[in-house]
């Protein structure tokens, strides 16, 4: 094989290798951590929030540790099991694809958000800013209790 044939197949491979840059992604997915579906085979993060990482750990009102990254991973299962999911790329850059994900009329992310088991990322997250007042006012989820937010958690665990 030429340095010509290999580039040309290369490039198609980056074209074709990503089925949610082109036309969106559906299918029945599974839950990796509390922002992350694998649909399909495909690893996509949900655009626009932010959630506790999966070996994160939370503090109850009486101060007793729990593993809010597993609940809040369960609580995207729970949304997602025996649904058809349906995917549309949003935004751009980073090793995942980042997408706005429906399991029917319901926005994936602004559900995670509502039950309080993730944030409107401080960047791209403006549609779910409402959504995280509301959980937060209504103590959903983590913050019913202490914890840090990811991204702080992040910069001290890595």
């Amino acid at each position: 094989m030429n340095s010509q044939t290999f580039f040309l197949l290369m490039t198609m491979g980056v074209l074709i290798s990503g089925p949610v840059q082109a036309a969106g992604l559906s299918g029945t997915a599974k839950a990796k951590d509390a922002r992350t579906l694998v649909i399909n085979g495909e690893t996509v993060e949900l655009y626009g929030i932010d959630a506790v990482e999966i070996d994160q750990t939370c503090r109850t009102k009486r101060n007793k540790e729990f593993p809010c990254g597993h609940v809040a991973a369960n609580a995207l299962a729970s949304v997602v099991r025996n649904a058809q999911v349906s995917c549309r790329p949003e935004g751009s850059g980073g090793a995942v694809p980042k997408v706005i994900c429906r399991a029917g009329p319901i926005d994936i992310a602004e559900q995670q958000v509502l039950q309080g088991w993730a944030f409107a990322d401080p960047e791209t997250g403006e549609r779910y800013r409402r959504a995280e007042r509301a959980a937060r006012a209504l103590n959903e989820g983590i913050w019913k209790g202490r914890f840090d937010f990811p991204w702080d958690w992040r910069k001290q665990h890595r």
